[in-house]
């Protein structure tokens, strides 16, 4: 992270190294500790910046608009019209604005896993809380998605949720989760056990704002619970190899 001042040369500015998996608030800085890290990580800044074709560090060109964010630089970044990301076991928590962006949109959640004894079980990803979100976990060998639309709010709340028709075998296994749009902010949800559909539920009605405020976390429902299916946050007790996800256009 660089603190920089309007005016002044990029060259000048403060940069920050923190631990995030150890240090989430960024209390500790490291950058004096590990010199050549940092280094190494600005550099890398600066890489993924002529990557995408964006202005990594500039100065406000505009200070009344949009926090002060130029022009140039805002349709630079806007990056392109599906993404894919990967998370590992033992990612730290992901901040919502870093997370992403499910509204509206098809996507895909693929998991693949192992459980050794084939008793195995816990959250797999979830993301949000107990007012809006979504999970993947695993209950009495069962694969299980839960949708949480406002469900607390008896008017017009709704828990989506799928069970799988079979179990989970034990060994090496793949887990996903497909949303297929069918309209606007509405879609069926699809739940698949290595390539077989074993469940699926009709979504007319999907979160059309902001998905909580919580973000994701991988193996675990860190925060808020985003269901009353478990009691904690339910963390996962075989292993997760990697948490894949596509997203689609609008």
């Amino acid at each position: 992270m660089a603190r920089h001042k309007r005016g002044e040369d990029f060259d000048d500015d403060k940069w920050a190294l923190y631990n995030l998996k150890e240090d989430f608030v960024e209390a500790n800085d490291l950058s004096g500790q590990y010199p050549e890290k940092l280094q190494s990580l600005k550099e890398l800044w600066k890489e993924e910046g002529k990557q995408y074709n964006a202005d990594t560090m500039f100065d406000p060109k505009y200070p009344g608009f949009f926090g002060g964010l130029a022009i140039k630089a805002i349709k630079a970044m806007k990056g392109p019209k599906e993404k894919d990301y990967v998370f590992y076991s033992g990612t730290p928590h992901v901040d919502q604005k870093a997370a992403p962006k499910f509204i509206n949109r098809p996507y895909t959640i693929t998991i693949p896993i192992v459980r050794e004894k084939g008793n195995e079980e816990g959250v797999l990803f979830a993301n949000g809380n107990d007012d809006t979100g979504f999970v993947v976990y695993i209950k009495d060998s069962k694969a299980v998605f839960e949708y949480n639309y406002c469900a607390n709010v008896a008017s017009f709340g709704k828990l989506y949720k799928i069970e799988s028709t079979i179990p989970v075998p034990t060994g090496k296994s793949e887990i996903r989760f497909e949303f297929e749009k069918t309209g606007k902010f509405a879609g069926i949800g699809k739940l698949f056990i290595n390539g077989q559909e074993v469940g699926r539920i009709d979504m007319p009605k999907t979160i059309a704002g902001r998905l909580s405020h919580e973000g994701l976390d991988i193996g675990r429902d860190g925060n808020t619970l985003i269901t009353t299916s478990y009691t904690d946050s339910f963390p996962f007790t075989g292993q997760i190899e990697k948490v894949a996800i596509w997203v689609g256009t609008k």
